[in-house]
């Protein structure tokens, strides 16, 4: 099974689009900085350097999220992270089934420093992100 999990933007500033998104009627339900080996790794960045802050918003239900990612190091382009992501079974299995289709990953599935998801991505034909993610029961 896949069903849609969130849609990501990367801002310049997260406590005002924070703001601005609220004006939408959204509504903020968590924020975390994070950085190291697991979220480096994840985002293909070799030399561990990556530092970040992530908002997630919500609308309706907990099920539409709109997840807000602002980069404290590197630096990115605004653009070029932003990612749709989407809820798996079986994300191993998922994988190397699409390794084997010639799918472009940037890691393997890697579990979550939390230990409640364990997740990759990969890239479609035009080079955006897709965010794969099992929860871990």
């Amino acid at each position: 099974m896949i069903e849609f999990r969130h849609f990501c933007f990367i801002v310049s500033d997260i406590s005002k689009s924070i703001s601005f998104y609220k004006r939408f009627g959204l509504k903020s339900f968590q924020r975390k900085r994070i950085r190291g080996v697991y979220v480096s790794a994840l985002f293909g960045d070799n030399y561990f350097t990556t530092d970040l802050t992530y908002a997630k918003l919500y609308i309706g239900n907990k099920k539409n999220i709109l997840e807000l990612i602002q980069f404290h190091n590197p630096k990115v382009k605004i653009q070029n992270q932003s990612h749709l992501a989407l809820s798996v079974d079986n994300l191993m299995g998922l994988y190397s089934k699409f390794i084997k289709l010639g799918v472009k990953f940037i890691s393997p599935p890697l579990r979550a420093s939390d230990n409640k998801v364990l997740v990759c991505f990969c890239k479609d034909l035009d080079g955006n992100l897709i965010e794969l993610v099992e929860e871990l029961k």
